[in-house]
């Protein structure tokens, strides 16, 4: 919680800044690794840096698929279209903890980690898309923020 307030309040224009889809491909490669490196650890403090490193890298996923949600649609619709995203995200995250007690209870706590590392690696294909399809037409970014 600790790295995940610090990183939205020391980082939070670089969506902006930089564009969502960039912010979301590289928060959402480093959550691989980290997710990873929680699965593999050996130590408590091989787990809690995973962890930290975790709270990191997500803060930042949510702002800037936001980004790229609105960015889909006419000016006047943004409202209804953050709306219709936080809904969407919201079942998701309502959904995780049922899809992880049972990846829990058949395969093991420890696998919990994997499957949030290939649904980060699937989520970093979806912002890779969405970069590739922008450098045909650029989204919006803050330039004097």
């Amino acid at each position: 919680a600790i790295a995940d307030i610090a990183n939205r309040n020391f980082f939070s224009r670089y969506p902006y800044k930089l564009g969502g889809a960039k912010v979301a491909l590289i928060s959402l490669n480093l959550e691989v690794i980290r997710l990873l490196l929680i699965w593999s650890a050996t130590s408590a403090a091989m787990g809690i840096t995973g962890s930290l490193l975790t709270g990191l890298g997500m803060s930042l996923v949510f702002p800037s698929f936001g980004l790229i949600a609105v960015n889909h649609v006419d000016p006047s619709n943004r409202g209804m279209a953050i709306a219709a995203y936080n809904a969407f995200f919201d079942i998701g995250v309502g959904l995780t903890a049922p899809v992880a007690g049972l990846v829990a209870r058949n395969g093991g706590y420890n696998n919990i980690y994997i499957m949030g590392a290939v649904a980060a690696a699937i989520s970093a294909t979806l912002a890779y898309a969405e970069l590739k399809k922008q450098k045909k037409q650029p989204e919006f970014v803050i330039k004097n923020g």
